[in-house]
C-alpha cells in the first residue's frame, strides 16, 4: 500500500511520525506500535489503534493507557497524562526535534477528542457550561438520523497530479 507518509519519506527523505488513533490493526486494545503495519511512518511510538483511552502515561520504554475510569491507577497529573494533552506535547516534542536538525517532516495527530466517553479534566469540563449554543442544521440532520453531507465534500481531486504537490 503506498501512503502519503511513504511517498514523503521515500521521494523526499521527510522524517515520518504518526501520533495518536489509529485504528486499523484488527482487534488489538490498544496495540502501540505496530512494526508490521507502519504504512510509511517511521516514528509510531504513540500511535495505538483502538479504544477510547483518556490518559496515557510513557515510562520510556512502554506507554499505558487508561480509560477514565481506571483514573486512579495514573501516576503522573493530570495535565500531563490526559490524552489529549499527552499527544500534543508528543507531537510537539516531535517537531521540535525535526526543526532542531534541520529535517523535514510530516507528523499526523490523531486525538480521540471529541469521542465518547465524553469525559473530560478540569477545567474544560466546565468552560462552556454559561453560554447557549444552536446546533448547526448538519448537526440537527445527524440527530435525527437524517445525515446530510457537508459542504467541502463535493470537490474534484486530480489524482494523477498529487505527487508533484509534494515539496
Amino acid at each position: 500500500v503506498v501512503t502519503f507518509a511513504k511517498l514523503l519519506q521515500q521521494k523526499k527523505g521527510y522524517s515520518t511520525g504518526y501520533i495518536g488513533k489509529w485504528h486499523l490493526n484488527g482487534r488489538t486494545k490498544p496495540g502501540f506500535e505496530d512494526e508490521d503495519r507502519k504504512f510509511g511512518f517511521y516514528d509510531t511510538k504513540y500511535q495505538f489503534n483502538r479504544g477510547h483511552w483518556k490518559f496515557f502515561e510513557d515510562d520510556e520504554s512502554n506507554v499505558h493507557a487508561y480509560e477514565y475510569k481506571e483514573i486512579r491507577k495514573v501516576k503522573s497529573n493530570l495535565e500531563e497524562s490526559y490524552s489529549t494533552d499527552f499527544l500534543f506535547r508528543k507531537a510537539l516534542d516531535f517537531m521540535r526535534k525535526r526543526i532542531n536538525q534541520n529535517k523535514r517532516f510530516a507528523l499526523m495527530l490523531s486525538i480521540p477528542d471529541p469521542h465518547g466517553p465524553n469525559d473530560v479534566r478540569p477545567p474544560y469540563d466546565t468552560m462552556y457550561n454559561s453560554m447557549n449554543f444552536t446546533l448547526p442544521a448538519t448537526g440537527v440532520a445527524a440527530y435525527n438520523k437524517n445525515p446530510a453531507s457537508p459542504g467541502w465534500a463535493k470537490f474534484d481531486v486530480d489524482h494523477k497530479n498529487a505527487e508533484e504537490l509534494i515539496t
